[in-house]
């Protein structure tokens, strides 16, 4: 029975991260389109390396890289490795990026004027 109930819990958790991370597909796909037409590239340090695509709530992991915050849920949901050396994550515990944030809020902000 407890088994059962975990196992619930992390497919209600992947379909709520999944939902996210189309959210966020939606997002960045308007973001690309406006860059797209100003012929502009935004810095490779905004881009996730899971998705390809500009973060909007960075976090840094274990491994020290930084990431998606929804997009490296989905991966730990059944990694304990690190997306990018693929080497095992001392824990699962995700810092938020708050500068890289704010940088790419601005960068993107500027992009809208």
């Amino acid at each position: 029975m407890a088994i059962e109930a975990k196992d619930q819990n992390l497919s209600n958790q992947a379909q709520e991260l999944e939902a996210k991370m189309l959210e966020l597909k939606l997002v960045n796909q308007e973001l690309n389109e406006r860059l797209k037409d100003l012929k502009q590239r935004a810095p490779e340090a905004f881009y996730c390396p899971i998705t390809q695509d500009i973060m909007q709530d960075p976090v840094v992991a274990a491994d020290g890289h930084t990431y998606e915050r929804v997009a490296l849920e989905v991966w730990l949901i059944n990694h304990n490795t690190s997306p990018m050396t693929n080497q095992p994550l001392p824990h699962k515990n995700l810092t938020p990026s708050h500068t890289l944030k704010s940088m790419i809020r601005e960068f993107i902000d500027n992009q809208n004027k």
